[in-house]
């Protein structure tokens, strides 16, 4: 009888263990632990089949981090949460002046607009479980507490990505072509219905280079997503060949989720220059461990990186608390981040322009 409850004994510990966070008394979410809920988070990612449960919908994050061209510098001020750098490539010009010295070479050094800014956006969102509904529970906790790390940053990626929306809404400027396809009414362009096909990228294409775009490309929602995938199953027709190199004539990127939605019930495509857009994210904890923060706070803090947007990094805050005989873990995912609008363009030439698919009011 001894010997079975020894045997027992060292089984649940090493149950608790396996399944737990604790190798401790009250729970205590340590570096292996964390390693431990890392892998199955890698697992997740890598399972076609529940992969799609923490897939965000966020292409319009992607598509601006794809054709930002400025580069983030973190500062550390006392205020060093808020406080980054962004170095936008700061365009320059000059007078052409009289040949008259060979000798003389060169000119004004070029150089970067670097401009200091606050971040905008500070967000937390969080999660917990308590020990006791795993007794009979098939799921181990570290299964669990890695599917509620997917989740949380899944919910703060979409989050992200509808912020991004509302920013280059807010950024839009005016239309400098006034003739052709689109009405334009202040900020706003509008474009009859009838008129969005692989026709409309020569008179889009048009407005970049009035509006002085050097490199513009296409962000869009509903708009010309149907044409341009019939246009490219149609690209073996006989005369299907046209309509698809019209298509290809400007870099598309369509997110089907967040841009009409933000913008409801307007459908719209903007047209944004490359380089006119800059995000930047800070994360307090990026490359450490676990730590501890035993003195008052009594929490353990590291960073985790985003599996939807690569190169963001959230920071994550853990503590437990036991009552009514049950331990409960809490976790709380952060994030803080700033979208910035290149200055060195007009006051009225931003670099984006918004075209909606209907009648000028």
């Amino acid at each position: 009888m001894k010997k079975l409850i020894v045997f027992l004994g060292v089984l649940f510990v090493s149950l608790f263990m396996n399944i737990g966070l604790v190798k401790g008394a009250a729970g205590d979410f340590t570096n292996s632990v964390l390693a431990d809920v890392l892998l199955k988070m890698d697992n997740m990612w890598k399972d076609n089949l529940v992969k799609p449960d923490f897939e965000g919908n966020v292409e319009v994050v992607k598509s601006v981090m794809a054709e930002q061209t400025a580069s983030v510098t973190e500062l550390e001020t006392p205020d060093k949460d808020k406080d980054v750098k962004v170095h936008w490539v700061k365009p320059s010009d000059a007078t052409p002046g009289d040949l008259t010295d060979q000798c003389t070479i060169g000119g004004a050094e070029l150089e970067s607009d670097a401009t200091t800014y606050a971040l905008s956006y500070a967000k937390t969102v969080g999660f917990s479980i308590t020990e006791e509904v795993f007794r009979t529970n098939l799921l181990s906790q570290a299964d669990v507490i890695a599917k509620g790390f997917m989740l949380r940053m899944k919910n703060l990626d979409e989050f992200i990505a509808t912020t991004l929306v509302s920013k280059i809404e807010a950024f839009k400027g005016v239309n400098a072509l006034t003739t052709g396809k689109g009405n334009v009414v202040s900020t706003e362009t509008y474009i009859d219905p009838a008129d969005w096909d692989a026709n409309l990228f020569a008179y889009l294409i048009r407005a970049g280079i009035m509006n002085k775009f050097s490199n513009p490309y296409i962000l869009s929602g509903q708009n010309l997503f149907d044409q341009n995938f019939n246009a490219l199953k149609e690209l073996m027709n006989a005369n299907g060949k046209g309509d698809w190199a019209k298509f290809q004539a400007m870099r598309k990127y369509f997110d089907l989720f967040n841009i009409d939605t933000v913008n409801t019930p307007d459908l719209k495509t903007y047209v944004i220059n490359r380089g006119a857009i800059a995000m930047a994210f800070k994360s307090r904890f990026k490359g450490q461990g676990v730590i501890d923060y035993t003195s008052g706070a009594d929490q353990k803090r590291f960073s985790i990186p985003s599996r939807n947007l690569p190169g963001v990094v959230y920071d994550v805050r853990y503590n437990n608390s036991c009552t009514s005989n049950d331990i409960k873990h809490n976790w709380s995912f952060d994030i803080r981040f700033g979208v910035f609008n290149n200055p060195t363009g007009l006051t009225t030439r931003t670099g984006i322009l918004s075209f909606t698919n209907g009648t000028a009011p």
